[in-house]
């Protein structure tokens, strides 16, 4: 599905939040696997062809500055700052 966008709930006391870039998918990520040993066939898939690489701390992927795992996309969620993953900066 591809739109002009979408609303989200920022964390659990936040209120809605507009995001104006168009949205080519949304995945709904939860369970207390870690990102490296998931049995998700995307999660693999995504790892397995550089798309998004396991955190530090393993439940979640690498993000930039920009909370990307990769230029153009975007992932929400408990995150790791920037600065805590290894080879990215602020």
């Amino acid at each position: 599905m591809v739109g002009p966008g979408g609303t989200y709930l920022e964390g659990r006391t936040g209120g809605p939040k507009i995001m104006a870039a168009p949205i080519s998918v949304i995945v709904r990520c939860a369970g207390f696997q870690g990102v490296a040993k998931s049995s998700s066939t995307l999660l693999q898939n995504l790892i397995r062809r550089g798309l998004g690489a396991p955190n530090a701390s393993q439940p979640g992927l690498v993000i930039n500055a920009e909370y990307e795992a990769r230029p153009g996309g975007s992932v929400m969620g408990p995150l790791d700052p920037p600065a805590a993953s290894p080879g990215r900066t602020r």
